[in-house]
């Protein structure tokens, strides 16, 4: 009975302080070019808009491509939509919202701003924010530069909690042999 005690006194000490875990936070840049296509019919004063064909880099590191499906209102000239920049196992995921003017298919300068709500591999359990500004390059592609600042749960932490949960496994194992 006294050894459950101890465990869950641990077990609940150490889950605490990964839930207290101190977050990194990181600022990068980034810059892409792409294009943008209509995928869908018109409703009402919205278009559905999609980005294809885009290479990016995050701190100079190229290989990023960006899927951004948005919404777009004729009216108010602005956008709503997803994105995900990924690279291999590593992605960086959200929502933003844009503004500028979309004309038959070619942007004439907009600025996006990105709100960061998760990621995978050397983004997992990212949030932040980011903005950018994207300039019509032609009919239907842009080039795209902005920052992100994002934080990611510091490793560390998670590495204590890995070693208490090992040790903890270990003592048990121990005291059965």
């Amino acid at each position: 009975m006294r050894v459950l005690a101890y465990i869950a006194a641990v077990v609940s000490g150490a889950l605490f302080v990964s839930s207290h875990a101190i977050a990194a936070a990181i600022s990068f840049n980034f810059d892409g070019t792409g294009e943008t296509i209509l995928t869908g019919p018109q409703v009402g004063n919205d278009v559905f808009v999609n980005v294809t064909n885009t290479a990016y880099t995050l701190n100079g590191i190229g290989g990023w491509t960006l899927d951004a499906p948005l919404t777009y209102n004729l009216v108010s000239q602005t956008g709503v939509g997803t994105f995900s920049f990924t690279r291999g196992f590593d992605s960086l995921s959200g929502t933003f919202t844009s503004a500028g003017i979309f004309n038959g298919g070619s942007l004439t300068g907009f600025s996006l701003a990105y709100a960061v709500l998760g990621g995978a591999g050397i983004f997992g359990g990212a949030s932040g924010s980011g903005a950018s500004t994207a300039l019509g390059t032609g009919q239907a592609s842009f080039l795209e530069r902005g920052t992100f600042s994002i934080n990611v749960p510091e490793p560390g932490t998670l590495a204590l909690f890995g070693l208490g949960l090992a040790g903890l496994g270990m003592r048990r194992r121990r005291k059965t042999h």
